[in-house]
């Protein structure tokens, strides 16, 4: 019975937790630092920090700027994760972060035409801890409910559709610096020719510059009642295994 307790103890804990990471995340989206890069997902621009990418550079997620990166996708899709090459300083957590979608005509258009639709926008309201911090130049959001969106398969540039997709990032209080995004910055080597980063102006910032975006059909961290699920489980594993072991003594 003591160890039945301490069980749910231990359950009743995380289950306070997760609640707690779910309000300071508004339940549906839960960030999380120093996400690896998903290379594998369905819509992957460019790792800019990658092994082999040099001279990659940054530009400031500041004030009431709008940066973005174009991008197009080969199938259709629920996006319920999202990768951005940020990162986040110390004192720029608190200034909430905003992620809009919009259809557009031309991934290489300049300036940038966003009068298309627009598909998806995730905010994460300022506030103490909005977002965390990183050690590095990854920021990765896990989407649940509401949240989760459809993004349609949009654009082949190879065969002369040129049609795709602009993802937009700019901090939610429009005051705060939260840090930089990271891009590539290579004279002569173009590391994902269907897109292209804008600086806050609307105007490309460089012809073979991109901006890393990671758009994957599978969240970073599993949703909060799955976590508590999973700690059930474990839970009743383990008073199994104590079970079968005084069990086992008291036959011996």
């Amino acid at each position: 019975m003591l160890l039945l307790s301490r069980l749910v103890a231990v359950a009743a804990l995380l289950v306070f937790s997760v609640a707690l990471i779910s309000a300071r995340s508004r339940a549906d989206v839960i960030p999380t630092a120093d996400v690896v890069p998903p290379t594998g997902a369905e819509v992957f621009t460019v790792d800019p920090n990658g092994r082999g990418i040099s001279g990659s550079a940054g530009r400031g997620v500041t004030a009431d700027r709008l940066l973005r990166q174009t991008f197009q996708s080969a199938v259709s899709f629920d996006v319920r994760g999202i990768w951005v090459s940020q990162k986040v300083n110390s004192g720029g957590t608190d200034g909430g972060y905003t992620m809009t979608i919009y259809e557009v005509a031309d991934v290489l258009a300049n300036p940038i035409d966003l009068s298309g639709t627009q598909v998806a926008q995730i905010v994460i309201p300022a506030g103490a801890g909005s977002i965390p911090a990183t050690t590095n130049q990854s920021l990765g959001f896990s989407l649940n409910g509401s949240d989760v969106f459809t993004l349609a398969a949009r654009g082949d540039l190879a065969n002369g559709d040129a049609t795709g997709y602009a993802f937009e990032i700019s901090n939610s209080d429009g005051i705060t610096e939260i840090g930089v995004i990271g891009h590539t910055n290579h004279a002569d080597d173009d590391y994902y020719a269907p897109g292209v980063f804008y600086t806050e102006s609307g105007s490309i910032s460089g012809p073979r510059r991109d901006a890393g975006v990671g758009l994957s059909s599978v969240p970073f961290v599993p949703e909060p009642t799955s976590l508590v699920l999973l700690s059930i489980a474990g839970s009743l594993a383990v008073l199994r295994r104590q079970s079968q072991l005084l069990s086992t003594q008291i036959q011996h």
